[in-house]
Order: C-alpha cells, then sequence, then structure tokens
C-alpha cells in the first residue's frame, strides 16, 4: 500500500505545500523579478556599511578595514551573479543569500567596534 509523500514532519503532501502562498520560498520575490530587484538595495546597504566604516577607522583598523573587505566582496558576489546565474529564481534565492549575509555584517560590524572600545587599554 503507497501512501501519497508528505513533508517532513508528516504533514500535508508535498504537492500541496508546493503552492503554498504563505511559504517563504514560493513568495513573488525569490520565484520572478529582475536582477536590479537585488542589486540595488544591495547597493545602498553596502555603500552605508562601506561610508560607516571609513568613518570608523578612526576608531579601529582591524574591524572596519574587515568589514569593508568583506562587504565588497559580497557586493561583487551579488553582481557575478546577477550576471552569470540564468534560472531567475536560483539567481533570486543566491541573491538573497548574500544580501542577509551582508545586513549580518552590517549589524555585527557596530557591535564588534563597541566591544573593542570598551575593553580598557
Amino acid at each position: 500500500m503507497t501512501h501519497p509523500p508528505t513533508d517532513r514532519r508528516g504533514g500535508r503532501p508535498t504537492e500541496a505545500r508546493r503552492d503554498d502562498p504563505t511559504l517563504v520560498r514560493n513568495q513573488p520575490a525569490i520565484g520572478q523579478g529582475r536582477r536590479r530587484q537585488w542589486l540595488v538595495p544591495a547597493a545602498l546597504l553596502a555603500a552605508i556599511t562601506i561610508g560607516l566604516m571609513i568613518i570608523a577607522l578612526d576608531l579601529q583598523t582591524a574591524v572596519p578595514v574587515a568589514g569593508i573587505v568583506i562587504v565588497s566582496t559580497l557586493l561583487t558576489a551579488m553582481v557575478v551573479v546577477a550576471l552569470v546565474v540564468e534560472p531567475t529564481r536560483r539567481r533570486n534565492i543566491v541573491s538573497a543569500w548574500l544580501m542577509s549575509t551582508m545586513g549580518l555584517v552590517a549589524l555585527t560590524l557596530p557591535v564588534l567596534l563597541l566591544i573593542g572600545q570598551a575593553r580598557p587599554s
């Protein structure tokens, strides 16, 4: 006796989940859209982060330089993905991961700067 395929939790059949509009992987931003939908906000995030890290060079050197290198590398990777990866869905998923990583780096850098400044000299 064969059972219909189910998801990992034993819930609804996987066919029904593929069409579920509430799942993140089924959102229109992932399945369709243009390259600039990810590149423009990522470039703005990178510009703001790099600008703040340039200003922070007066406080420390290592953390801001590492942040500038990491954010620049992530933005460059996004441009490469936008130019090289052809399937829209795959390109948008990779771009979303790269931009999420860029945002995480942008949030982590000020915390590292504050920790470095709070330590006694």
